[in-house]
């Protein structure tokens, strides 16, 4: 290289607005990845505010990750407050989380990911595809949760609208049509040839519980890793997630007990090590890039599982009730959320209001894994003899490939 490449660019295609700056110079590279919108601090928002409104206004920091947000604040919300939720209850939030993942998925790799890949006749089908099961989807969501974001069937251990086997039903049928548009998209995902790049830190966190639930009944939680399990509650979460600022961002980054790592799709089919062919495997265990591969498998199993389990429930009474316990403690929510782990923490008073919150998003555990990855697929390709222009179109794939959401990061507002 006879001169340095440098690349600054907002990333475009993904939830929120954020910038990449990519620097590659005498064989080596560095790269930044950045919120260029400002910070609303939604920790500070709750704070005097009653225990049973927190879920609600928590659900808010991000549209798209609207159902992630109420239910790790319910959890981490129910646990201050000695509430223990019924199975029946705990397995019916726990679709709704799951379908979110799926509508999240079918978005992100039919509209988002695809036009990196495809041309624009099949991006047209793949975008019909996604649209379908998108809508489908929502169907289901609505039924379940009286709202398609933002849900307000549910609080803190209880329904607040009720759920009826005939509600399952319906649930399940809009799943079933779901289903073909599903499996039609990720066959399309599994067959793209993706980029090369070898990870730069082959390190992630996945609930090991994932198997049994996405919304677990409350703590301590345990980390599948590499490395091994990792229990974590509200006691030592912060120096397991060890955040820090960045002075070039208004998003924090955040480190696996001192070192970078990843979190999503891919991270939780690694940690379950299910069965997949050969070339999938392969790229799971090494490259970045295939976290799209793992967004299309998880995509359809969870179709899947969640039109066995409303079955199931449809066909028996269901066991809705909770009990509840005092007041005044600290709790965690941990969930798997679409880009992986969520966390958000609470401490409360005696009369049931929230003192202390603390919120910990995917976006920011995976900062650190998409800068590293960045920086290298940079110099790979600038060793290769690429053009500035074509090394920024493939560590914008890359970018997108985490699927970021920047609102959820940083706890933002668009300034107009």
């Amino acid at each position: 290289m006879s001169s340095a490449i440098r690349i600054s660019r907002e990333v475009s295609r993904v939830a929120g607005e954020s910038t990449l700056e990519v620097v590659v110079e005498g064989g080596s590279a560095r790269a930044t990845y950045s919120s260029t919108l400002s910070l609303r601090n939604f920790e500070a928002l709750v704070r005097g505010r009653r225990c049973s409104e927190v879920p609600y206004i928590a659900s808010r920091i991000c549209g798209v990750c609207s159902h992630a947000h109420f239910w790790a604040s319910s959890l981490a919300l129910e646990q201050a407050l000695g509430i223990e939720v019924g199975e029946d209850l705990a397995t019916i939030r726990d679709v709704c989380n799951r379908l979110q993942l799926v509508q999240n998925h079918v978005v992100h790799l039919g509209l988002l990911v695809l036009p990196d890949y495809v041309d624009r006749e099949r991006l047209r089908e793949y975008a019909k595809l996604a649209l379908a099961a998108n809508s489908s989807v929502l169907k289901a969501l609505n039924t379940l949760c009286g709202r398609l974001t933002n849900p307000v069937g549910y609080s803190l251990g209880r329904l607040l609208t009720p759920v009826e086997a005939r509600h399952l039903k319906v649930a399940a049928g809009y799943l079933r049509e779901a289903r073909g548009y599903v499996a039609e998209l990720s066959k399309a995902v599994l067959e793209l040839e993706l980029p090369d790049l070898e990870d730069p830190a082959p390190n992630y966190a996945a609930l090991s519980q994932v198997n049994a639930t996405t919304v677990p009944a409350g703590g301590p939680y345990h980390l599948a890793t590499p490395r091994g399990t990792v229990e974590l509650d509200e006691a030592n979460y912060r120096s397991v997630l060890q955040e820090v600022h960045a002075e070039y961002s208004t998003s924090r980054k955040c480190l696996l007990m001192g070192e970078p790592f990843f979190v999503g799709a891919r991270a939780r089919l690694l940690a379950t090590r299910r069965s997949l062919p050969a070339r999938v495997s392969r790229a799971l265990a090494t490259n970045p890039f295939s976290n799209n591969y793992a967004q299309a498998i998880e995509a359809l199993a969870t179709v899947d599982r969640a039109i066995e389990t409303l079955e199931e429930l449809s066909s028996r009474q269901l066991k809705l009730g909770s009990s509840s316990g005092a007041p005044g403690g600290s709790g965690l929510g941990v969930v798997e959320v679409p880009r992986g782990l969520l966390v958000h923490y609470y401490r409360v008073t005696g009369d049931a209001r929230v003192e202390e919150a603390d919120i910990v998003t995917p976006t920011v555990m995976n900062t650190y894994h998409i800068e590293l990855s960045a920086a290298n697929l940079a110099r790979d390709l600038a060793s290769r003899g690429l053009s500035e222009g074509e090394i920024a179109r493939y560590v914008e794939a890359l970018v997108r490939a985490y699927d970021p959401c920047i609102p959820c990061a940083v706890h933002v507002v668009i300034k107009g």
